[in-house]
């Protein structure tokens, strides 16, 4: 028995430990199983090609890389770009030489791994060869073998920081500790690199999270009496207690809170309930000026909505003590208005983590299947159908008033109107109207 500990990807697993078959694109080849190892696709001339090296390599066995196919993959070239890697290796930049397709370049993987991966692996090409005579190919050079091989997936991946800045992410959170745990995925995943005054972070510009139901709740890493003893002495005490500032002081002193409630206590449809945590005199100049800058309460159909905005978040440390800071006083403002709750949204400008606490995520990269119930979308829903050879899509709002149809002559056409003058729906309702489409669209064929 073999046991191969491989990244995830579109391939099947054989009994032959000494062969690996490439099929470029959309083209399939049915082989028994003791002709191969691993048996998977190749679409691009970058990811794809790095995943085929280090998944070979990985195994220990593999001798023979047997690329098969009728075509090669228009604009990306997959199969021209692994023949010229073997022919010619990479440049400096890591781009294959000799490579036409779209960005052939494998800046995941280091030189040494390429040249091993070059100098160990044969390549046998038997692109545009019809199956029997690529089965009669592989017989000669390695014959029938019955190995069992078992396969381990490898769940855990080095977290490295995402190529290009990303800037404006919206989440949808269920509550303050799904929050937390979102918004840092969200960092540890696509976080740009950047050098803050403090330091080497992983950083996303604009993320605004939403949380649908704000009760404070306790994390389970951080006990109850810490959240309790940090809202009580930090984020609601109007004392500095000696450093440069504390929240409460910002909120209660400065930003004048009494002052807010009674705003709206007289005028609840108001949009002047602002607190104004930032001071541009002494904060520009402080060594630790506050994160939190600005907090906004809307009453809206006997709901508070609460909106903060933060410069700077550290989403992995300082994000759960904000929550549950934020969420209390959501809660004590609801009390004191005899009001029910609505949302709160958190807008970070800068929502980071810093390198070096990095280690301390205990981030699953494989997600399973999750329990998962229907939620009403604040939008209203999508009706979707055929006429006249026309697709057509009606949006009703949730009391059932049709707000908008969409008519297109092709599926395509119909999903690029939608994500234009339908934006801000779940994501799980959009991927249910690809579905839709996709079945209609199968209708005509």
């Amino acid at each position: 028995m073999i046991i191969w500990k491989l990244e995830r990807g579109n391939y099947s697993i054989g009994h032959n430990p000494y062969v690996a078959v490439v099929e470029i694109g959309d083209y399939e080849i049915d082989l028994p199983k003791t002709l191969y190892g691993i048996k998977g696709k190749l679409f691009t001339p970058n990811v794809g090609i790095e995943k085929i090296i280090r998944n070979v390599l990985r195994t220990g066995t593999i001798k023979y890389l047997v690329v098969t196919g009728d075509k090669d993959v228009p604009y990306f070239y997959p199969y021209q770009a692994l023949k010229a890697l073997f022919e010619n290796g990479v440049d400096n930049e890591m781009r294959i030489i000799g490579a036409r397709g779209f960005n052939p370049v494998l800046k995941n993987l280091s030189k040494r791994e390429i040249e091993k991966f070059r100098q160990k692996i044969k390549l046998i090409d038997c692109f545009g060869k019809e199956p029997n005579e690529i089965m009669k190919i592989l017989r000669e050079i390695v014959g029938d073998v019955n190995e069992k091989i078992v396969l381990e997936h490898i769940e855990k991946f080095e977290l490295q920081p995402f190529p290009s800045v990303v800037n404006g992410v919206l989440i949808r959170a269920k509550n303050i500790v799904d929050a937390w745990k979102l918004a840092t995925r969200h960092v540890a995943l696509y976080g740009f690199k950047h050098i803050s005054e403090r330091g080497p972070t992983r950083e996303i510009l604009n993320m605004v999270v939403i949380i649908e139901d704000p009760k404070p709740m306790i994390f389970p890493h951080i006990p109850r009496e810490e959240l309790e003893k940090y809202f009580r002495e930090s984020f609601f005490n109007p004392l500095k207690r000696g450093g440069e500032y504390t929240y409460g002081e910002r909120l209660l002193v400065y930003a004048h809170f009494e002052d807010v409630i009674k705003k709206l206590k007289n005028s609840p449809g108001t949009r002047r309930a602002v607190l104004v945590l930032w001071n541009p005199s002494t904060d520009t100049k402080i060594l630790s000026p506050p994160c939190m800058c600005y907090v906004q309460f809307l009453v809206r159909d006997n709901k508070l909505f609460t909106t903060v905005i933060f410069r700077s978040h550290d989403v992995l440390n300082a994000y759960p003590f904000n929550l549950y800071g934020i969420a209390k006083l959501h809660e004590k403002v609801c009390k004191e208005l005899g009001v029910n709750s609505g949302h709160i949204v958190i807008h970070s400008i800068s929502a980071h983590i810093y390198e070096d606490t990095l280690s301390m995520l205990q981030l699953n990269q494989v997600i399973r299947d999750e329990k998962w119930k229907f939620t009403h979308d604040q939008l209203g829903y999508i009706t979707i159908f055929k006429k006249n050879n026309k697709i057509i899509a009606e949006h009703y709002s949730p009391d059932n008033r049709i707000v908008q149809v969409f008519e297109c002559s092709s599926g395509d056409n119909l999903e690029h109107m939608i994500a234009r003058y339908l934006q801000g729906l779940r994501p799980e309702h959009y991927i249910w109207i690809g579905r839709e489409i996709g079945k209609l669209e199968k209708e005509k064929c």
